[in-house]
């Protein structure tokens, strides 16, 4: 997470902090590397007259150069992010670097007794290129992966102090650069150090460069991740709440439901009270049992799935009708049924059952919703031994791939098919979804008489 994105009390970049100054006491320890294996390569060159030892003096060179140069810059960048995570008021974290490296210079140069380093145009075009960098691998995620960039880029720029090509240019100033080329030069052997030092910078810029967009990429990847993951979460209590929504509203109904014969027992029993007549109090009392009877039943069939009594087709049909008819859309609703098969008596859950089509036409109904001419429709005849119900209309389909699940492909969250495929495998039945070959979806219920 870049600093200059959230809030100052958020950013407590302590990892960066305590990483930069380990590579700064890293680069304080580099200036205890001793150098005297270079001046021995260089001797061996002088009195063998292989240039392989030129080379061998430039490589070593490059390496204590790197090992010093990376430390010392990685760790003031790191250094520069943790400490204006720090600061109340927005501050660019590449201003720290860019003033605390030349200073670095100049106090290994002020106390430093033997060879003194130069910070010439490798450190400063180094530096121009960490910047670049720097704003290159912004949202690379941890220290240790902008370090790796960082690291890749200052070493290849550490070849220039060893090519006598550039030295006119500012390239290798210091007493050590300046020696090995000046013995490559006087035996002759300079073409050596530009083809390897070229060859060498090309190499690692290169590889810094395919490193950095790998790790943009990479750190891309994780954000997106991170944030499908964050989708995903917010989806799942989207369809919880959805789940609980939709139970509010099925308690609802059923209560409406349950709530008719109640009303039926209290009203004749208030009238029952005010009778003196024992036929006419008999009478009542029939009606009485049988709307308490009733709400047994339902409540029945509320509580357990198993729970099943024989209705008639049509009394299905007109339950579940009876559930929409407070709906807008209920005259969208047409019934094409075979009056044989409403007549016929079938063991079900009515409760269960006539909620599982509602469910069902309330599919449908968000199917059509941007529809100009609105169909749904409901149809029942007899196949063979079962009683066929399909709920179709003329919405858009399940596609190619029609779902078996609780999945419903239309313009819905289908979390309602689910619920519909458990209660008629509870009655014994069977659901099947498909597209009508003139448009539109269908699910049919099939149920044993």
């Amino acid at each position: 997470m870049r600093n200059d994105q959230v809030p100052f009390r958020k950013y407590i970049p302590s990892h960066y902090v305590i990483s930069g100054a380990g590579f700064l006491l890293l680069w304080i320890l580099a200036q205890l590397v001793p150098t005297g294996k270079v001046f021995h390569f260089m001797q061996m060159a002088v009195e063998v007259g292989d240039s392989g030892y030129i080379l061998a003096a430039a490589v070593l060179l490059v390496l204590i150069n790197s090992t010093r140069a990376i430390s010392l810059y990685v760790g003031w960048f790191l250094l520069g992010d943790g400490i204006t995570g720090y600061v109340p008021f927005r501050i660019p974290s590449w201003i720290i670097p860019l003033v605390a490296i030349p200073l670095s210079y100049n106090l290994i140069s002020s106390l430093s007794r033997g060879i003194v380093p130069h910070f010439g145009f490798p450190a400063v075009l180094s530096m121009a290129s960490v910047l670049i960098l720097h704003f290159m691998t912004r949202e690379v995620s941890g220290w240790f992966n902008k370090a790796l960039a960082l690291a890749l880029f200052i070493f290849s720029f550490q070849w220039f102090d060893v090519i006598p090509l550039l030295t006119p240019y500012g390239a290798g100033w210091g007493e050590l650069s300046m020696s090995i080329k000046g013995l490559a030069i006087m035996m002759e052997r300079e073409m050596v150090l530009n083809i390897a030092g070229f060859t060498l910078f090309c190499s690692l810029f290169l590889g810094g460069m395919i490193t950095s967009e790998l790790l943009i990429a990479s750190s891309s990847q994780i954000k997106n991740l991170s944030l499908l993951r964050e989708n995903e979460k917010k989806l799942a209590l989207m369809r919880e709440e959805n789940i609980r929504n939709r139970g509010a509203v099925e308690l609802q109904r059923l209560v409406h439901d349950l709530k008719r014969p109640l009303t039926t027992i209290t009203g004749l029993t208030d009238v029952i009270l005010s009778l003196e007549d024992p036929e006419e109090m008999k009478c009542h009392t029939s009606v009485i049992s049988k709307a308490a009877n009733t709400m047994n039943g339902m409540v029945s069939e509320i509580l357990y799935a198993n729970a099943r009594r024989k209705v008639r087709v049509s009394e299905l049909i007109d339950y579940t009708r009876n559930q929409i008819s407070p709906f807008g859309w209920k005259d969208q609703v047409r019934l094409e049924a075979d009056s044989t098969a409403l007549q016929i008596e079938i063991p079900v859950n009515l409760i269960r059952l006539s909620r599982a089509l509602v469910n069902l036409l309330d599919n449908s109904h968000r199917a059509v919703s941007d529809k100009a001419e609105p169909f749904i429709g409901i149809s029942v005849s007899t196949e063979g031994e079962e009683i066929s119900i399909i709920v179709r209309d003329n919405g858009p389909g399940f596609g190619d791939g029609v779902p078996q699940g609780e999945v419903s492909g239309w313009n819905s969250t289908g979390i309602g098919l689910g619920f519909v495929r458990q209660v008629v495998e509870d009655n014994g039945g069977t659901m099947v979804l498909s597209d009508n070959p003139d448009g539109g979806g269908q699910v049919e219920i099939r149920l044993p008489i």
